[in-house]
């Protein structure tokens, strides 16, 4: 009989529950099974899709999320005192007695001594000084150096706030081939500091992308050769730039990458011959069998990329994704009072603004500053704009200015969109009037703040047909908006998408307008139109239909409960 974990290979307990059986051990001993079992379990592929150790002010924690199936599973073990731990799951909250470093190390040892984990996301914060963090992560190093096997993890995030960068240990117990990309936030530091060790280390040399988001954190020259991205933040001269382009950048691999620089290195003594394009504002030059491309950005950065569309380093995903690293290198410090939903509220924030091409003359660091505070006051997160504005260093006074903007120009959105899908449908002025008028009233109430915004428009307009001598089917929206052209650069996405908006509006539409309430036949029959089958969970989304046209319902009779009550208390004129 062998000894192994046994959490995640119960019998007749579906996989995705495993997060869920993570105390059974401690509880059943159910550690025990034979070889067949073992060999089974050792084949099962377990996906993980992101491991958090958190060391934060206020906040010592794990955060797991499995990727088995939708919704995930989300895991957070956490410290609540001395003597105590809180283990919550999907919200479901249990109390665990027992020292938080014991027990978080036997809770982490159950994942990692299975041979077939797969984490996407390894995410490592050090952004509190104690000595329950570098037991903690001393523990994990231990413990990862006696499984016997190494990790396959894709991503490895490190956010350190001292010089020792002990979360660096980690590093050589990753699989090299598994490993994709590692991005390094760093805490605030005085002096440069050169990561030597690590860039001797195989996953070092097969890693694709490296992202060095401190302008005191670097690595020698030499050790990026083998990149495909690159990312570097700290300060360079024009004459180590001019060394970096003149040597480096041969490889096949080679994609893009991104420098700070003090001045334009090809305004000095550059040796390899270029061509500057005043209208594109390109610089080209040749670096072996390869064409290479550069631009100077208003924010310093040079961008080198080896094909044309160099575009795409200043605008579009990849200007995306710098707002991103500077986003979630700000909200680390800012800890435990910007939650994942407050931070992923102002990516989608960030994302938009991107998409319609707006504020491209706002710096960086204001918009990113104010779309964190804003997303925090919606979501209630505890991050005051002082906080905000000492983190990002922009004074209180830009973030207002900006945040007027931002809201001037998110409730606009929904009305162009409304317009313009009013335009392809070639409905009339008086029903575009009525359907516009609906989309600023969502607007201002805040229904469908978190909704992409061609949805809402569109479902606006199908609402609209409801109450409107004008119809238009579903069908007949969804084509004409992703065949025709849409305002600001979104495209409708497929109709099986769209029906989960237009089915809230249903609903809600189905609160204010009685006589006008469709059966539940009818909504069954357009759903299955959507998408052309009778989908497996149908039934559940029928059920969940059920239910919030039961809670429309009781809203709509308190109302009238009221109204009548306020009726009967007045009397007649003349009494």
């Amino acid at each position: 009989m062998l000894s192994k974990s046994l959490f995640y290979g119960l019998p007749d307990i579906p996989r995705w529950k495993i997060i869920r059986l993570m105390d059974y051990e401690s509880k059943y001993h159910l550690g025990r099974c034979s070889k067949r079992t073992f060999s089974i379990i050792d084949s099962i592929i377990f996906p993980i899709d992101f491991i958090i150790l958190k060391s934060q002010p206020g906040c010592i924690a794990i955060e797991i999320s499995t990727n088995f199936d939708d919704p995930h599973i989300h895991y957070i073990f956490s410290k609540r005192d001395n003597e105590n731990c809180e283990r919550n799951i999907d919200g479901s909250k249990s109390i665990v007695r027992g020292d938080f470093v014991t027990t978080a190390l036997m809770e982490l040892k159950k994942i990692f001594c299975y041979k077939k984990s797969r984490i996407r996301r390894l995410n490592i914060l050090e952004n509190f000084m104690n000595g329950e963090r570098e037991i903690l992560i001393n523990g994990i190093t231990n413990i990862l150096s006696s499984i016997g096997h190494q990790l396959s993890v894709k991503f490895l995030e490190l956010f350190s706030c001292g010089s020792g960068d002990l979360s660096l240990g980690f590093l050589p117990f990753l699989k090299p081939e598994a490993l994709k990309s590692i991005i390094f936030f760093s805490g605030p530091r005085t002096e440069l500091h050169i990561l030597k060790d690590i860039v001797e280390l195989e996953q070092w040399k097969k890693v694709e992308s490296v992202y060095i988001c401190h302008d005191q954190l670097d690595v020698p020259v030499e050790n990026i050769k083998h990149l495909s991205y690159y990312h570097n933040e700290r300060q360079k001269t024009s004459m180590e730039i001019k060394t970096i382009i003149e040597n480096y950048f041969e490889s096949k691999s080679f994609v893009r990458a991104r420098f700070k620089c003090h001045e334009n290195p090809f305004n000095s003594d550059f040796d390899l011959p270029f061509h500057f394009n005043p209208s594109t504002e390109l610089y080209r030059f040749q670096k072996g069998e390869y064409e290479l491309y550069a631009r100077i950005t208003s924010d310093g950065s040079l961008c080198i990329q080896r094909h044309a569309n160099i575009a795409d380093l200043v605008t579009g995903s990849y200007v995306i994704y710098r707002q991103n690293l500077l986003l979630r290198g700000k909200c680390y410090l800012l800890g435990k009072k910007v939650p994942y939903s407050c931070l992923k509220y102002a990516w989608n924030l960030i994302d938009n603004m991107h998409r319609d091409d707006v504020f491209k003359e706002k710096s960086r660091q204001v918009k990113v500053a104010t779309c964190v505070w804003f997303a925090g006051y919606y979501t209630r997160a505890s991050v005051s704009i002082n906080d905000v504005s000492s983190v990002f260093g922009v004074s209180v006074e830009e973030i207002r200015k900006f945040l007027g903007m931002l809201k001037e120009w998110l409730n606009e959105i929904p009305a162009q969109c409304v317009t313009e899908i009013c335009g392809l449908l070639e409905l009339s002025e008086s029903f575009q009037k009525i359907a516009v008028g609906i989309a600023r009233r969502a607007t201002a109430k805040r229904l469908f703040f978190d909704r992409q915004a061609m949805n809402t428009a569109a479902a606006t307009i199908y609402m609209t047909t409801k109450v409107s001598s004008e119809k238009r089917t579903i069908i007949e929206i969804g084509e004409k908006t992703q065949t025709g052209r849409v305002l600001g650069g979104y495209r409708m996405e497929l109709p099986d998408s769209l029906s989960l908006e237009i089915k809230v509006l249903i609903v809600r539409a189905w609160a204010q307008n009685e006589n006008e309430r469709p059966s539940m036949a009818e909504i069954a029959l357009e759903l299955q139109c959507i998408t052309g089958i009778v989908r497996p969970d149908f039934v559940a989304m029928e059920a969940q239909i059920k239910k919030e046209l039961m809670v429309a319902n009781n809203l709509t009779n308190k109302s009238h409960v009221r109204k009548n009550k306020a009726q009967k208390g007045r009397l007649p004129k003349g009494m």
